[in-house]
């Protein structure tokens, strides 16, 4: 589902950090409630392509992962 591969142009992840980005989430949305100002920063090594890493945040931050249950 989330496993791509970047090979020729392509655009895919090589490894699937849902579980890693929404434990990120669960942190910033702490640090958010205490007005302290981050800083994401994603590059290629996290899951192969940084663009659907961006994607992949991006996505469970409105479906609103890591927040309190």
């Amino acid at each position: 589902e989330n496993l791509f591969w970047i090979h020729a142009g392509g655009r895919r992840l090589v490894l699937d950090r849902t579980r890693e980005t929404q434990e990120v989430l669960s942190v910033v949305r702490l640090l958010l409630q205490e007005r302290i100002p981050i800083h994401i920063l994603i590059n290629n090594h996290f899951g192969g392509y940084a663009v659907a890493s961006i994607e992949l945040l991006e996505r469970l931050w409105n479906e609103g992962s890591g927040l309190p249950s």
